[in-house]
């Protein structure tokens, strides 16, 4: 499906870049035009197209990425916390959060997480921010409000900071 589809992008005049994890399979469209590369990063781009065949080789492509550019990764479970540790890769020890229909982080959910905390490193999934039109069409959009208020306000970093807990980002791991 890839090939294709790269090659129609190629054909309509649109500049390529192409990596697979087979090198053959990206020389045929090197032939057609496209640029072929020796790693996945350098195929990154203004738009990133992938076309794997299932979720290993998107874990591999990923894990192999995150390595490359030393960059930690997200481990929602302990399966996907122990691939990225055998990759040599930074992750949280701890995964808390859920997508659902309603905001996940109120103030007083952040709170009573916040109490009971393991030792380590814990992620809070969330999307804090302010509720636009332009996110009108999602139902995560007035749930960002919310988490903003569970998350960012001065009431919740008090009560992080009570309780001897540093707020980082992954940028910090």
């Amino acid at each position: 499906m890839g090939r294709p589809m790269a090659g129609n992008l190629i054909q309509a005049g649109h500049r390529l870049r192409v990596w697979n994890r087979s090198p053959r399979a990206a020389e045929e469209l090197a032939r057609k035009g496209a640029e072929m590369v020796a790693e996945p990063r350098e195929a990154f781009g203004e738009v990133l197209i992938s076309m794997l065949a299932d979720d290993t080789a998107v874990r591999e492509v990923v894990l192999d990425i995150a390595r490359a550019l030393g960059v930690p990764v997200r481990s929602q479970d302990a399966t996907a916390r122990a691939r990225a540790r055998a990759a040599r890769l930074k992750t949280p020890d701890h995964f808390f959060g859920e997508s659902g229909p309603d905001a996940y982080w109120s103030v007083d959910r952040t709170i009573r997480h916040l109490r009971e905390l393991p030792a380590g490193v814990s992620e809070f999934m969330c999307h804090p921010g302010r509720f636009d039109v332009d996110l009108a069409y999602s139902r995560y959009g007035r749930q960002r409000e919310v988490e903003l208020i569970g998350l960012g306000t001065p009431s919740a970093r008090a009560a992080a900071a009570a309780l001897g807990i540093t707020v980082c980002t992954f940028a910090d791991l």
